[in-house]
C-alpha cells in the first residue's frame, strides 16, 4: 500500500496537467478577446437594382418565388468606412459613412458581439439629403429630399498573423438597401434613361482593432471618451 500511494499521486498530477487550461480565460475562436475599438472599410462587390413597373413605379416581384425582381448594376460606385466600439457590457456601437454615386450616407452601426464565437452581427443605418428646386409660376421652393441606407453586417473577429501591428482583425459581409426617395438616377447602364428608387449593395467588410481598450465611438474619426 505504501508503494501504491506514490504511483497514484504521480498519475493524478500527470492527468491534471493534461486537462489544465494554461494562460487564463480564452475568448472566442483562437483565443481572441473581442473588447476594443475597430476600424475598417465596406467594399461593394455587386449592386442589384429592384425593378419597378414603368407606369405605377411599384416594385415587380417574381410570381414563382414571390421575391423582388432585380438586375445587376455594373456602374454604381461605392465605398464605406466604419468605426465600432465593443464594450464588456451592452451592445457594440459605432459610426459609418457610405459613399454611393456622389451621395454620402452618414449614420450608425449597432451590433451584438458573441465572446465565445467572436462573431459580430449588427445593423447599419444612414441618411443622405440633397436640395431639389421646385418652381410653380413665379414661386420657387427648395425641397429637402432624404435618402436612406440600411442593412445588416455579419463578421468574425480573428487573430492576426505573427508580426502584425493589429491585435485582431474583423472580416465579414454586409448587405445595404439604398432607398432613394427622390427617384435619383443610379447611373445604371442597363436601364439607361430610367430612374431607380431602390437597390441593394452586396459588400465585403474588412477591419482591424485599433485599441484593446473600449472607448465610445461618435462620428467617424471622433472619440467621445470611455
Amino acid at each position: 500500500m505504501k508503494k501504491l500511494l506514490p504511483i497514484l499521486l504521480c498519475y493524478a498530477l500527470m492527468t491534471s496537467q493534461v486537462y489544465a487550461i494554461s494562460g487564463g480565460p480564452v475568448f472566442g475562436q483562437g483565443g481572441v478577446n473581442p473588447i476594443g475599438v475597430y476600424s475598417g472599410v465596406i467594399t461593394v462587390t455587386s449592386v442589384k437594382d429592384f425593378i419597378n413597373d414603368p407606369v405605377t413605379n411599384a416594385p415587380i416581384t417574381d410570381p414563382n418565388t414571390g421575391l423582388a425582381e432585380t438586375k445587376v448594376d455594373p456602374d454604381t460606385v461605392s465605398l464605406g468606412l466604419f468605426s465600432l466600439g465593443v464594450p464588456t457590457l451592452n451592445v457594440a456601437q459605432g459610426a459609418f459613412v457610405q459613399f454611393v454615386n456622389g451621395d454620402v450616407y452618414i449614420g450608425t452601426i449597432t451590433a451584438s458581439v458573441d465572446p465565445d464565437s467572436a462573431s459580430v452581427t449588427g445593423i447599419v443605418q444612414g441618411q443622405s439629403s440633397y436640395q431639389r428646386v421646385s418652381t410653380t409660376g413665379t414661386t420657387t421652393t427648395n425641397i429637402t429630399i432624404l435618402n436612406s441606407a440600411t442593412g445588416k453586417v455579419v463578421a468574425h473577429i480573428g487573430s492576426t498573423r505573427q508580426g502584425s501591428a493589429a491585435s485582431a482583425r474583423l472580416v465579414g459581409s454586409a448587405t445595404l438597401i439604398i432607398n432613394s426617395a427622390g427617384n435619383r438616377v443610379t447611373g445604371n447602364g442597363i436601364r439607361a434613361g430610367s430612374l431607380v428608387q431602390n437597390y441593394a449593395l452586396e459588400c465585403v467588410v474588412s477591419g482591424f482593432r485599433q485599441s484593446q481598450v473600449y472607448s465610445a465611438v461618435g462620428a467617424i474619426g471622433a472619440n467621445t471618451g470611455s
